[in-house]
């Protein structure tokens, strides 16, 4: 019925709802922690009630689908799923080296001494992070 590549199609999205609509109910039932530059607001109990209506019925569709047209699960590798996050976080924070803030408009020279350390750091344990293996643990002092 499906040809190979409705097939994958039908199965990264439904795999991709899935993560998602799972990933909702982890955070409504363990809220994420303020960060340092983020804070957390909760769910309105309006949005919960809804939420905790329509995800299981969501989950139930999808399983119907997957049942119907045999969708195959993906193995999901968290190590690999980690390095690609990290390496991603690499690109950007390059983007954010005073060298590139240029393009925002003119960049304090002191800048280099203050800004650039951090992040040429954190580029450092990123791309460390994103490569793991022996010999390449960050050690803490």
């Amino acid at each position: 019925m499906l040809n190979p590549y409705q097939r994958t199609a039908l199965e990264v999205e439904m795999r991709s709802l899935e993560l998602m609509l799972r990933g909702i109910l982890r955070s409504m039932q363990s809220p994420p922690e303020n960060g340092l530059l983020t804070r957390v607001q909760p769910v309105p109990s309006y949005q919960r009630e809804q939420l905790t209506r329509l995800i299981p019925a969501l989950l139930a569709e999808i399983e119907a689908v997957v049942r119907e047209f045999a969708l195959q699960p993906q193995e999901l590798d968290l190590g690999r799923q980690i390095s690609a996050e990290m390496s991603g976080a690499w690109s950007d924070l390059n983007e954010v080296l005073v060298a590139k803030l240029k393009r925002y408009g003119r960049v304090d020279p002191r800048l280099r001494r203050t800004l650039d350390p951090h992040i040429r750091n954190m580029i450092r344990m990123a791309l460390e992070a994103a490569n793991p293996g022996p010999g390449t643990q960050h050690e803490e002092a």
